[in-house]
């Protein structure tokens, strides 16, 4: 039987409600999204937005460090690993709503100000990114009928 094993309705339905389940309380995907997350992020930064933000200028250049660096405002800020919120269906990564100094720093560097030119500092997930955030959720919802 190529290793399959027969199961009655009863079988067929606990292992739906298990999976159900698991698809209802996903938070024990959190660690390792929001270390997917943090992962993501340090590269983005480390990268200079892979490639895409604008030179630093100059004066900023002159200085050894951008005032974000200097300052470490914006990659704490958005690169954290804990959720800024959650609950048992989903949950947020990046700066809380109520982080007004990174918000302010992220929201200007974003849409760009003074001559700065914008800089997105959590740019869309990839493709890959995306198949492998949903590979997390997929492997938790399988362990719950294993």
């Amino acid at each position: 039987m190529d290793g399959k094993a027969v199961i009655g309705m009863d079988g067929v339905e606990a292992k739906l409600d298990k999976v159900s389940d698991a698809a209802d309380d996903i938070s024990p995907t959190f660690d390792e999204l929001g270390g997917k997350f943090a992962a993501r992020q340090d590269s983005v930064f480390d990268s200079n937005g892979w490639g895409k933000w604008a030179p630093r200028a100059p004066s900023t250049i002159a200085e050894g460090a951008s005032p974000l660096v200097q300052t470490g405002i914006m990659r704490e800020g958005i690169n954290g690993r804990s959720p800024i919120w959650k609950k048992k269906r989903g949950a947020a990564f990046g700066a809380p709503a109520n982080a007004k100094r990174v918000w302010n720093v992220a929201v200007l560097n974003t849409v760009g100000h003074g001559g700065t030119p914008p800089r997105r500092a959590v740019p869309p997930l990839r493709a890959a990114e995306k198949r492998a955030w949903i590979d997390v959720v997929r492997d938790h919802m399988r362990k719950a009928i294993k």
